[in-house]
């Protein structure tokens, strides 16, 4: 006599009997012709075609048969299974039952014990504590989800779903939906700033800036930079205000006021105490040399020295404010030759130093 290996389908708890039932339950309910009795489920057999497991009754193992073409799968909820069959409850995995036994699996992918979370056979690895929550068979710290004024995406404190957004809506980064975003539509016309799709229409070049209609455009104030300013000269206070140059006269708030730069701020603005000194008498800054009030006026490129508050080309030091054609000083003619600088004193060879139309360059001639 043969019996057919029960497997319990999950969430109906039916069992499947192939080309008969025998014996084994009531078997008035079950019809070959695919048509079910009164308390009989049929499905459809394309769904289970394939291999069932069968027992011979006290004889032998188990065998994959499989089931005919022309043999309808029924399934008999009043079905009762004799001695040998083997009944897969709901809530077991069928892959750890071995010779009719279920294996716990409580091991996790590192080879350690799971403490938690079900073990493939209706039990469980191990119970968390209070306050406690399973993450993937480990015991962690429960963690509350803050998803106050989001319907979508992850909340912050836990990275768990808040919702999801509806079809042809995204979820941005506020947790609320949005249409559809498309960036290449946002972006039109635009060569950087947002595309409102979370990315950006592209970045501008150095030295150039995105502005209201999220073009890059040079800098409207030049190298003075919004916010923080500069000072042209001792006393003159150059600022970018709404994209224009504003400047302030700083002498104009009292004898004691002048152009500096605030370290604690990082701004430019009219300071009051010490007026440094950093003009000749003819009104001409200078370049370098002590301001007179615990600073300098300005430092000279390296190797120049500093004369008077004017800095002085050294033979060897580097180009400095020297240019690629040359420059006159008291009739010495100073050059540049591989960032090294040269000189040759042109007085003394009887020549003047002077501007070449033909060499566009600075020589003795």
């Amino acid at each position: 006599m043969t019996r057919t290996r029960v497997r319990q389908i999950p969430a109906l708890a039916l069992v499947a009997c192939a080309v008969s039932c025998g014996n084994g339950g009531t078997g008035s309910n079950i019809q070959q012709d695919g048509v079910a009795g009164a308390d009989t489920d049929v499905w459809p057999a394309d769904l289970y075609r394939g291999e069932v497991d069968l027992f011979t009754d006290g004889h032998g193992g188990d065998l994959d048969v499989p089931v005919p073409e022309d043999v309808p799968i029924t399934f008999d909820t009043d079905y009762i299974p004799g001695d040998g069959a083997v009944v897969i409850p709901v809530d077991t995995n069928p892959e750890q039952w071995a010779d009719g036994v279920c294996v716990p699996a409580c091991a996790l992918g590192d080879g350690t014990p799971a403490e938690c979370g079900p073990d493939g056979c209706g039990s469980l690895c191990g119970v968390c504590g209070f306050g406690e929550e399973c993450k993937e068979g480990r015991c962690v710290e429960e963690c509350l989800a803050d998803c106050s004024g989001r319907v979508c995406g992850p909340d912050p404190l836990c990275n768990e779903s808040c919702g999801e957004c509806d079809p042809g809506f995204t979820c941005n980064p506020a947790g609320t939906c949005d249409p559809a975003c498309d960036p290449e539509e946002n972006c039109a016309g635009k060569e950087c700033g947002a595309d409102k799709c979370g990315g950006v229409c592209g970045t501008c070049p150095a030295g150039e800036v995105c502005t209201g209609d999220q073009l890059c455009e040079p800098p409207p104030c030049g190298d003075v930079a919004p916010g923080v300013g500069k000072c042209d000269g001792q006393f003159l206070l150059v600022q970018c205000i709404g994209n224009e140059l504003v400047e302030t006269d700083c002498k104009s708030f009292g004898d004691k006021y002048w152009c500096g730069y605030d370290a604690l701020d990082g701004v430019y603005e009219c300071v009051q105490g010490c007026v440094p000194v950093c003009e000749f008498p003819d009104g001409k800054q200078k370049e370098c040399g002590y301001d007179g009030c615990y600073g300098i006026c300005g430092e000279c490129p390296g190797g120049w020295s500093c004369v008077s508050g004017l800095c002085n080309p050294a033979e060897g030091a580097s180009c400095g404010w020297v240019p690629a054609t040359g420059a006159c000083y008291e009739d010495v003619l100073w050059f540049c030759d591989g960032g090294i600088l040269y000189h040759e004193d042109c007085a003394a060879l009887g020549l003047d130093c002077e501007y070449s139309m033909q060499q566009f360059a600075f020589i003795c001639g």
